[in-house]
């Protein structure tokens, strides 16, 4: 009988127990599904709230205020839509759950996901859908390869913004690092600078000590240099850019790319090289497919940048060359060289090799173009020269802008005729020569080269000013750039202003360009602590409502929680709706301040500037 009445009482315990479980798990169950619909809630009011800050910023500003902004394809993975109704609704769908934000007075149009552009005219804010001119879906032939849109094998879809596919973060189409420097990090494996050693695992020197590398730095500051760092391989892409401020700078030794020594296919950009025993970069024996752009080369011992023996195709482009020492030699083009390509670069202060050019020492005739000089700035010379084209090359001589600079102005260009051909045209000297710089040429026609974005020599040496070297320019660049003067060429062309916040005065206190520059009345601070005041500011939220940026419209300054990057072609893409986009009328992705109070910029930065 015991027996029997403990089996009724375990039964009746186990099952109370569960009960009690199961009351647990639909209590527990029940929290989930609430926590999960109250998660899609926020989500929907987060896109709503979104939105709504473009209205409101287009409120807020002057007529003629016109932008284009993106909202996300989806969130999370997940498709959602929004629209305005009666143009008294902001309404945002998603898994669901609706969020309706009731819109101020005087807004019109449609909203919906992908671009929008939204304008301010007469007080009215017109909110629209947007679809930016793209290269696959243009009718023009932009890669000139005689093929257009679909038919290109660029083109992937109508809304590929590239006929040469080159800019999309893939390896294809036969790209190469040569052909498309932007693809060449997913085209090599990346080996990443952890160190400012001179040599050892995670060095530069390790770096290049063989081919097929993308090279990228996560450090920055000065290597120190107790030999010269030779390029070991070929495919090799090393991007000082990449690195964090204040950039990268070799002292003491230069860089060597030389065929003898497996080099070929190789882009340098972004490095600083200061005071080397002999060259600053030697480009030589054989090296061919090479590109430097964006370096900075000051005080080397021999030449700032030669190129010689035997090597060709080689590209040199915005890029500045200051005041070599000892006897100041700027840049050698010598020894049986070919297809050279100077273009949009600033010489300065040195008294020879502006450049100089020259087959060899016996004026042995050139077969093929030898050099492409163009739309660079030649400048102050003191009692040397400028350009010298002799013993026997082939090169155009176009739309460069020469100044002595009080020097010896006569000597700015010299082409010895009777071994050497040049075609020289739109040349500038402000100096009043007494004769045409452009007379001196004895070629009636261009020799063959590759094809250069070329401007008339003012526009060119305004964009080198403002482009040239490794930006920002450091302290030593400053100085160079500060002492030019454009004579003769008026005020510099700006890139249109797409986003432009201004004080209650209505004067601009930031404005970001279509070529992703921003200028500031004040100044940056990065990883701020700066706290709102709450009044005349402009303020980019995270998730959770905290500040990540704030731009003060009193004094132009900005204070970001991250850091700044610069000169970043292409921008990486937006990946959060708290990220604050900015985009060109073209629907190119041009700042990005993201979530994180990161400042990413297509272009550069200029403090205590003219927004």
């Amino acid at each position: 009988m015991r027996k029997s009445q403990s089996a009724v009482e375990f039964i009746v315990l186990a099952s109370f127990m569960l009960l009690v479980i199961l009351g647990f798990f639909a209590i527990t169950s029940s929290k989930i599904l609430e926590s999960k619909e109250e998660g899609d809630r926020k989500i929907a009011a987060d896109i709503a709230d979104f939105a709504y800050r473009e209205i409101e910023i287009a409120k807020s500003v002057k007529d003629g205020y016109t932008r284009v902004f993106s909202m996300p394809p989806t969130v999370n993975g997940v498709n959602y839509s929004i629209k305005i109704t009666d143009n008294r609704e902001l309404i945002v769908d998603y898994m669901g759950y609706e969020h309706i934000k009731f819109l101020p007075s005087n807004v019109t149009g449609t909203i919906g996901v992908g671009f929008n552009e939204i304008k301010k005219i007469n007080g009215v804010v017109d909110v629209s859908g947007y679809t930016p001119t793209v290269e696959c879906n243009d009718n023009i032939d932009n890669d000139g390869d005689g093929k257009i849109d679909l038919a290109d094998a660029g083109c992937t879809d109508p809304s590929d913004n590239d006929e040469t596919n080159c800019g999309d973060t893939k390896c294809e189409g036969g790209e190469s690092c040569l052909s498309c420097s932007f693809d060449c990090g997913v085209c090599q494996p990346i080996y990443r600078v952890t160190n400012l050693q001179d040599s050892g695992p995670g060095s530069l020197r390790d770096a290049v000590s063989q081919g097929n590398r993308s090279i990228v730095f996560d450090v920055g500051g000065e290597i120190f240099l107790n030999d010269f760092i030779y390029v070991k391989g070929a495919f090799v892409t090393i991007d000082g850019f990449t690195s964090p401020s204040p950039g990268i700078s070799l002292r003491n030794r230069g860089l060597i790319i030389r065929g003898n020594k497996g080099a070929h296919d190789v882009i340098v950009r972004g490095i600083r090289v200061r005071n080397s025993s002999i060259d600053g970069i030697q480009i030589a024996y054989g090296a061919y497919n090479v590109v430097i752009d964006h370096v900075s080369i000051n005080g080397s011992a021999d030449g700032n940048l030669d190129i010689t023996d035997n090597s060709s195709n080689v590209t040199v482009s915005w890029s500045i060359f200051s005041e070599p020492s000892g006897t100041q030699k700027n840049m050698l083009i010598k020894y049986n060289i070919s297809r050279i390509s100077v273009h949009h670069n600033l010489f300065t202060e040195a008294r020879q090799r502006n450049p100089q050019v020259r087959i060899d020492d016996n004026g042995t005739n050139a077969t093929e173009t030898t050099l492409d000089l163009r739309n660079n700035i030649i400048w102050d010379w003191g009692a040397g020269y400028g350009t010298l084209v002799w013993y026997g090359p082939w090169a155009n001589i176009v739309n460069n802008y020469y100044s002595s600079n009080g020097g010896d102005k006569k000597n700015a260009l010299t082409v010895n005729t009777t071994n050497a051909r040049a075609y020289v045209s739109g040349n500038i000297d402000p100096e009043n020569l007494g004769f045409d710089i452009n007379s001196l040429g004895n070629s009636a026609s261009e020799f063959s080269a590759p094809p250069v974005a070329t401007q008339d020599a003012c526009t060119a040496a305004q964009q080198v000013i403002a482009d040239a070297g490794v930006r920002p320019l450091d302290s030593i660049d400053q100085q160079y750039v500060s002492r030019i003067s454009l004579v003769g060429c008026g005020e510099a062309p700006t890139s249109p202003k797409i986003f432009v916040l201004q004080d209650t005065s209505g004067i601009n206190a930031t404005s970001f360009d279509a070529d992703g520059n921003l200028i500031l009345k004040g100044i940056l601070e990065q990883n701020s602590v700066h706290a709102a005041t709450g009044t005349n500011e402009f303020r980019v939220q995270n998730s959770v409502g905290d500040n990540v940026a704030i731009i003060d419209l009193t004094n132009g300054n900005i204070y970001i929680d991250g850091t700044l990057s610069q000169n970043m072609n292409p921008l990486p893409p937006s990946t959060s709706i708290y990220d604050f986009a900015i985009f060109s009328s073209a629907g190119e992705l041009v700042a990005l301040i993201k979530e994180n109070g990161e400042l990413l910029l297509k272009g550069g930065l200029t403090e205590n500037g003219n927004p």
